[in-house]
């Protein structure tokens, strides 16, 4: 029997994916090295559509889900995305989220550090990003936190909003993953 060579099987998965479907040609990340946190290179998105919240957007397979109501949470080791979904009276910002929005993630989190807000045009309308670092809950066995970066996304419409968050172990290279996430999201 013949071994092929690591990079030979990468490659025929990746290709693979993309002509089911599963990954988009345009979104393939490029090749690298993982460190704990970073999502592999052959990531498998799927749709995930929210009846009660009103939307839909990619989220990568296989990871654990948890719903309630119109908001959910999927996870996979240390990474996490999760959309909540509330009234708005008006459209978010990134004049009108500094002081309100990002100040209390700023109160709410342990140890949080906005980085930058501002807004973005993106496929699904437009958004407010918010960057920020922060520290993880303690975990169950070992009792560590780690530090954390995040990327959330504010959307509006018609008097709801809904907040997608990303998130990863600092110095994670999931840049790629997460703007394809962005990019996805759609109100149904």
């Amino acid at each position: 029997m013949t071994r092929q060579k690591p990079v030979r099987l990468l490659t025929v998965a990746v290709l693979g994916a993309m002509l089911l479907g599963r990954v988009p040609a345009d979104s393939a990340p490029a090749s690298r090295g993982r460190v704990p946190g970073d999502s592999p290179d052959v990531q498998v998105f799927v749709t995930f559509r929210s009846a009660a919240g009103g939307y839909e957007l990619q989220v990568p397979q296989g990871w654990a889900r948890i719903t309630r109501g119109s908001d959910v949470r999927f996870t996979s080791a240390l990474e996490g995305v999760e959309v909540v979904v509330r009234p708005a009276a008006t459209a978010p910002t990134a004049a009108s989220v500094r002081p309100r929005e990002a100040a209390a993630m700023a109160k709410a989190g342990r140890s949080v550090r906005i980085t930058n807000v501002r807004d973005v045009q993106l496929p699904g309308g437009h958004a407010v990003l918010v960057e920020y670092t922060s520290t993880s809950t303690p975990d169950a066995v070992t009792g560590k936190s780690m530090r954390l970066q995040n990327n959330a996304y504010l959307f509006f419409k018609r008097g709801t909003a809904a907040t997608l968050t990303v998130s990863a172990p600092a110095g994670t290279d999931n840049v790629d993953e997460w703007q394809y996430m962005a990019r996805s999201f759609r109100w149904l």
